[in-house]
């Protein structure tokens, strides 16, 4: 009579438990999810490549460029951060100087809106939204971004109660 081989459960192994199998499912998903991560991740790099590629050709063009975010518009997200993180991204990749960026977010919008005779520059009758930093943008623009140099916000031409996590960052700092 032919012998049988040894099986695990002869052994005395226990029979897997099926959480086991959940277990290498989830492994397998947690695997899925970074290859989807991964080419999402390379896709926005390719987007931002070509992004960065357009834009510096319409400036070497003289096309007239608009800067600026709705991110202020989301309750997740701090107004004004973003819009100086776009400045710096602007300088750092794009070849403009601080001022043109600066030029870009304020006057060149306004114009783009045809309200260049209310708002855009600072002068006599003009809207006045104007951010008061301790710091020099034009030689650091990514002081925009920063709420530890917001000294003061003036807004329709009153003085605006600064964010109380803006003073206490400041006062951490």
């Amino acid at each position: 009579m032919p012998t049988s081989r040894p099986t695990p459960i002869s052994m005395g192994w226990r029979q897997p438990h099926p959480d086991h199998a959940c277990l290498r499912a989830g492994r397998d998903l947690g695997r899925a999810r970074d290859r989807r991560r991964a080419a999402i991740r390379e896709r926005l790099k390719s987007q931002l490549a070509t992004n960065v590629q357009a834009i510096a050709a319409a400036k070497a063009r003289g096309i007239r460029l608009l800067l600026g975010t709705d991110s202020g518009n989301a309750a997740v997200m701090t107004p004004g951060k973003w819009h100086g993180y776009e400045a710096a991204f602007f300088v750092q990749h794009l070849g403009y100087t601080p001022l043109e960026v600066i030029t870009l977010q304020t006057r060149e919008n306004a114009i783009a809106m045809g309200l260049e005779s209310k708002l855009g520059t600072i002068a006599s009758g003009m809207i006045a939204d104007i951010l008061i930093l301790d710091a020099d943008p034009s030689e650091d623009v990514t002081v925009l971004g920063d709420p530890l140099h917001v000294r003061a916000i003036i807004k329709d031409g009153n003085p605006v109660d600064l964010p109380l996590s803006v003073v206490s960052s400041r006062h951490r700092a």
